[in-house]
């Protein structure tokens, strides 16, 4: 089976991700991360796994958000109604 010299800067010969990314990234040359086979594999990269995960963690990161920012105002608004119902007494 052939296979292409360009599949291993994503995946080793056991299947699991490669370190050639990483490597590449780390050597810090423009001329070699510009080059078109690495920002197809970058390109494939992206599109297949990266984009879902970051997507997700960005839409997880908001929910939090969203529950904090609606929990300090419902809390604000228990402290006073509970202020006020304490000095009507």
């Amino acid at each position: 089976m052939m296979t292409s010299p360009a599949r291993y800067m994503l995946q080793d010969e056991k299947g699991k991700f490669s370190s050639a990314i990483k490597w590449i990234s780390a050597a810090g040359d423009p001329s070699i991360v510009s080059h078109p086979v690495v920002d197809v594999n970058i390109e494939l990269l992206w599109a297949g796994v990266v984009r879902r995960q970051f997507i997700v963690s960005r839409m997880w990161n908001i929910v939090n958000l969203l529950i904090f920012i609606f929990g300090q105002d419902l809390l604000c608004e228990m402290l006073q109604s509970r202020w006020v119902r304490e000095a009507n007494l």
